[in-house]
């Protein structure tokens, strides 16, 4: 990361000054530090420098077949009659959603990610300005806006995207339409950790390992088993520092018990244990930032399960892969493999609780990617068959680490309206939980959630709640702040907290210090 006192290289110099709503360069280390991530970020989504649309264009490899046409069997979790709840419907997320004005046109859209320009002016619609107001919210002349919608012009600086996400009331990874990504502050996690991280995902892969020894024996699989488990408590408990500190030796004790262990009576075993670390490591990476090297270890997790011989590790496995392609932007993709994997899980004709819960966590990956797409009638379907999946749970359940509960679907609800730009719907939603059903979650959950909420009172200009919110969340857990998406959130209450609501402000700028 650049040092936050130079000028990246390349990037547009801000006015020198206060970080406040007027678009001055930030004061502070630790919001300049969130400026330069999202500097690079937008150097991407809105500069034009995007990844290969190919990059994810094999998700559907993962020996998750396409089912065959429909046998007329009934569905074992309560669906409508075919394999996948409203399947026809889902079939319309294959196409980016139908333009809402002239300006709209999605000829050139690529299959995954609606160009900027487009993002702008479905949002402009959806906040019900006419581009005329738009352009004079903006202080900037018509033929700007109709240029920038129709991509013809492009944003030059992430101020002026700041500046277009606080007229739209939305934040700037809802605007972006995915993540923040990049280099995470070394202040919060160290590179040479990360680099570790990266190593042993590769060695997992690198055919030199059968024929070079372990250096050491391979542990018995009752110590791993606790091992595992107690990685997973930690990222529940949103400790994500620490657990990338100990990832690397896990991600190590694993891959040799699982190489020491081929072709003998403990290999599926072994098999299944490594797809759990690499599937918690690709949950801890999207926390941190990096979901690119977390769809790494996610592939990795579905080729384990799959050598483990359990279909519902590999459709657990296969959520992971969906949600860190949501995150990246490849809403599409990730609605195609939740789909798939959903399918294949009702197809196997498996009705034990189990089941029940790994196919309820991928109708919410689906639920959720369907909000990015802009697809509200989706969403409240999948939403119904999902709470239909999870009548007979208990808060504690907790099958293949979804946590898939009612509650889970409420807090699911309360984010897909987020997604949509409904901040009134989620605080509603959010007003409906019953305190102690919030408070029997795990803390990076409660974290998460009072994160998602903030956004929403950000949506309905409410700062003051949404400040609190953010102050709740550092309470939970103190890493859900400091993650990369968490300091962005806080970044765009602050900048309009400093205009709008003082007081709010200085606390949440003391909060950005101990981060």
């Amino acid at each position: 990361m650049p040092d936050p006192g130079e000028p990246a290289p390349g990037a547009a110099v801000p006015p020198a000054g206060r970080g406040d709503a007027s678009g001055d360069r930030p004061a502070g280390m630790a919001e300049a530090a969130t400026w330069w991530d999202l500097q690079d970020e937008m150097a991407e989504q809105f500069l034009g420098l995007r990844h290969d649309a190919g990059e994810c264009a094999r998700v559907e490899q993962f020996a998750l077949r396409p089912p065959e046409p429909g046998n007329g069997r009934s569905h074992p979790f309560g669906g409508d009659g075919g394999t996948f709840p409203h399947q026809a419907l889902l079939d319309g997320l294959t196409v980016p959603p139908p333009a809402v004005d002239q300006h709209l046109s999605t000829a050139g859209d690529s299959e995954d990610t609606l160009p900027p320009g487009s993002r702008i002016a479905r949002w402009r619609v959806l906040r019900g300005l006419s581009q005329l107001t738009f352009a004079y919210r903006m202080n900037r002349p018509l033929a700007w806006v109709i240029a920038v919608e129709q991509d013809f012009d492009r944003l030059d600086t992430i101020e002026v995207a700041r500046q277009i996400a606080d007229v739209l009331q939305v934040d700037v990874p809802l605007l972006m339409g995915r993540d923040p990504q990049g280099p995470p502050d070394t202040a919060f996690i160290d590179d040479a950790v990360v680099e570790q991280v990266h190593t042993a995902l590769e060695h997992g892969n690198d055919p030199l390992r059968a024929f070079v020894p372990p250096e050491v024996a391979a542990r018995s699989l009752a110590e791993l088993a606790v091992a595992v488990r107690d990685a997973w408590q930690a990222y529940e408990d949103a400790e994500y520092r620490a657990l990338l500190g100990v990832l690397p030796r896990l991600l190590r004790m694993v891959d040799i018990s699982d190489s020491s262990r081929t072709g003998g009576r403990d290999a599926a075993e072994a098999a299944r244990q490594l797809s759990q670390v690499y599937q918690v490591t690709a949950a801890v990476l999207r926390k941190i930032g990096l979901p690119a090297l977390g769809r790494l270890a996610a592939d990795r997790a579905v080729e384990a399960a799959i050598r483990g011989e359990d279909v519902l590790l590999v459709a657990a496995a296969a959520g992971r892969c969906a949600q860190l392609l949501m995150v990246m932007g490849r809403d599409v993709q990730s609605v195609r493999l939740s789909r798939l994997a959903a399918t294949r899980l009702a197809e196997a004709g498996l009705t034990s609780p189990a089941a029940r819960a790994v196919y309820g966590s991928l109708l919410l990956r689906t639920a959720t990617a369907a909000a990015r797409l802009g697809r509200p009638a989706a969403v409240r379907l999948l939403l119904a068959a999902a709470d239909r999946v999870a009548e007979p749970f208990g808060l504690a359940t907790d099958h293949y680490r979804t946590c898939f509960n009612p509650v889970t679907v409420q807090l699911c609800r309360v984010a897909t309206a987020v997604e949509l730009g409904d901040g009134a719907r989620a605080v509603e939603g959010h007003r409906r939980f019953d305190p102690s059903d919030l408070a029997a979650l795990p803390a990076g959950r409660r974290a998460a959630h009072h994160l998602a909420l903030a956004r929403a009172y950000l949506q309905i200009s409410d700062l003051d709640r949404a400040g609190r919110a953010l102050l709740t969340s550092a309470h939970h857990a103190g890493d859900e702040i400091r993650s990369p998406f968490g300091r962005v959130i806080t970044a765009d209450v602050l900048r309009q907290a400093r205009v709008r609501a003082p007081a709010m402000a200085t606390r949440l700028e003391r909060l950005f210090e101990t981060c």
